[in-house]
């Protein structure tokens, strides 16, 4: 259950927050485990994610491919460039599509709470201002979605 939900554009960046009823270990462990992120890391829990060759270390990373079956994927390939469990995610994103460069960010995720409740946020940097909104609306369904997982 999301407890409470923010979305703001400092400096051009995207700037998220979301308050789950679960505790900090869960939420973080939802970020780096296959079989939690294949259920959530997607904006339409109608087109699931597909996500492979996790690697949770610094310097690994994943692929996610999601969007709709019958068409061609959105494919992301993030690496994990800082993890400090169950604190700080921070990782490098180069999103793609048929092969051709969509987008590259990087994602600061941080996770902070007091017992039964986390509160986390997602910041994303360095990706092109023109499609802010799209890909605010992208990640506010992603992360609306973790809450599914969370229970």
């Amino acid at each position: 259950m999301i407890l409470a939900s923010s979305k703001a554009f400092p400096n051009g960046n995207l700037l998220l927050k979301r308050t789950y009823a679960a505790p900090v270990h869960r939420v973080f462990q939802a970020w780096v485990d296959v079989n939690d992120l294949v259920r959530w890391f997607t904006p339409n829990l109608a087109e699931p994610a597909r996500v492979s060759d996790l690697d949770v270390r610094q310097g690994g990373g994943f692929v996610a491919a999601f969007g709709p079956l019958d068409e061609p994927p959105w494919v992301e390939r993030v690496q994990y460039l800082e993890i400090d469990p169950p604190h700080r995610l921070l990782m490098l994103g180069h999103m793609t599509r048929e092969g051709a460069h969509v987008c590259i960010a990087r994602y600061e995720v941080s996770f902070s709470g007091n017992g039964e409740t986390t509160e986390m946020t997602l910041l994303e940097t360095g990706a092109p201002p023109e499609n802010l909104e799209d890909r605010a609306g992208g990640w506010g369904g992603t992360l609306d979605n973790l809450a599914t997982v969370l229970g």
